[in-house]
């Protein structure tokens, strides 16, 4: 399975979850603070440092997945928007382990407020992902 193949993966597995109006992969910071269009609920990918274990023959590809939403002017929905992201990501993250087979053994969460020039909360979760090294590369015997 190719970088890219996984990544559309994931963004397929995210487009399922109810009220997420946008899914992208990228920089969050670019994704978000360039772009006044998103319809949020947004979830967006964020590729981190991937390696390759050659001793255990394996493929360990990084990421962030974050889940975000709009405040409301009087920020009265933060605990909202934190609790349907937590809801979201850990939804995510349990369709990620059915399809690849794999399981998590932790899964970091953090929160957030008034982040992005859109004034948003949300959370976000580091992704692990470890894959025998066969299925990986098409070539490797």
């Amino acid at each position: 399975m190719s970088l890219k193949e996984l990544i559309q993966d994931i963004l397929n597995i995210a487009r399922s979850i109810p009220n997420v109006n946008h899914v992208a992969e990228g920089d969050i910071y670019t994704l978000l603070n360039t772009n006044p269009s998103v319809d949020y609920s947004s979830v967006v990918l964020t590729q981190r440092q991937h390696s390759l274990d050659l001793y255990n023959q394996s493929m360990t590809y990084r990421f962030y997945l974050f889940y975000i939403d709009r405040e409301t002017d009087n920020q009265s929905n933060i605990l909202d928007i934190q609790s349907e992201a937590i809801n979201a990501l850990f939804t995510i993250a349990r369709k990620i382990e059915e399809k690849f087979d794999i399981t998590f053994n932790r899964l970091d969460i953090n929160t957030f407020k008034e982040r992005f020039s859109s004034e948003c909360a949300g959370a976000y979760i580091t992704l692990d992902l470890t894959l025998p090294i066969s299925a990986c590369f098409d070539d490797f015997e």
